[in-house]
């Protein structure tokens, strides 16, 4: 445990030591390292070592090793999710205000170029989005941001067909999105019913039709007025269309 907890507090110490951002074989064993240590130990060793100022180094540094060494940046990530899924409920207020949802939306999941680093950065934002629902009950930052907006844009390019590779995930995201009625209005308010209406379209993955279908039904659910305007647009004789076949 003494030599565990000592490695930790060295990796704090490399996170944002510019020596090392010239190694890229040392960052990516860096990382690698980190989250064997922390499967390594116990839960509750594990969050005992993860401070906000070792959270706090973590966060600055990944942005930068992504930029630096881009091909590798699902190994980033997976350690990223693995901290994320490390903390305990009564720390996850700094992940918060350290803005940890910032990062995995605009500095990993919006700029994934691979199969490989989608699905990291996909796993990495679930896991901030359920935590964040589970113990903050708060994922407004979700809709306020740029993250509706990238969702329909990874479910446009990878979306196309049966068992595509957006499909599962576009559908259990776009789903627990809408579910809550803060964030659902949030998202009204953005536009966002009207970029869900092009997905109920049989090119498209059928889960994504789905979860799309199911998500304009909890925003329409989450104001009169909304309900109003679905009922009013076209979408309900697409819908009917749907059922007919």
């Amino acid at each position: 445990q003494f030599l565990s907890e000592n490695h930790l507090l060295t990796f704090e110490k490399l996170l944002n030591s510019p020596a090392t951002f010239q190694l890229p074989e040392a960052r990516l064993a860096m990382y690698v390292g980190m989250k064997q240590l922390l499967k390594y130990v116990s839960t509750d060793i594990a969050t005992s070592w993860l401070t906000k100022e070792f959270l706090e180094a973590f966060i600055l540094a990944l942005p930068q090793d992504i930029s630096r060494y881009f091909n590798k940046m699902h190994v980033f990530v997976f350690t990223a999710h693995y901290i994320t899924y490390t903390i305990t409920p009564d720390k996850m207020q700094i992940l918060y205000d350290l803005k940890w949802h910032e990062v995995a939306v605009n500095d990993c999941l919006k700029l994934a170029n691979t199969r490989e680093a989608r699905t990291a950065c996909v796993g990495f934002v679930n896991c901030l989005f359920h935590s964040y629902r589970q113990f903050l009950k708060d994922i407004s930052v979700f809709a306020t941001g740029d993250f509706s907006s990238h969702l329909v844009q990874i479910a446009k390019k990878y979306g196309l067909g049966s068992k595509s590779e957006a499909g599962q995930n576009f559908g259990s995201m776009v789903l627990n999105l809408t579910a809550d009625k803060t964030s659902s209005n949030l998202l009204y308010e953005k536009g966002f019913l009207d970029e869900l209406y092009p997905f109920v379209d049989d090119k498209y993955d059928p889960i994504i039709v789905r979860g799309s279908i199911h998500a304009i039904g909890n925003i329409a659910l989450a104001g009169h007025h909304v309900k109003q305007e679905v009922l009013s647009h076209d979408f309900h004789m697409t819908l009917i269309t749907f059922l007919d076949r």
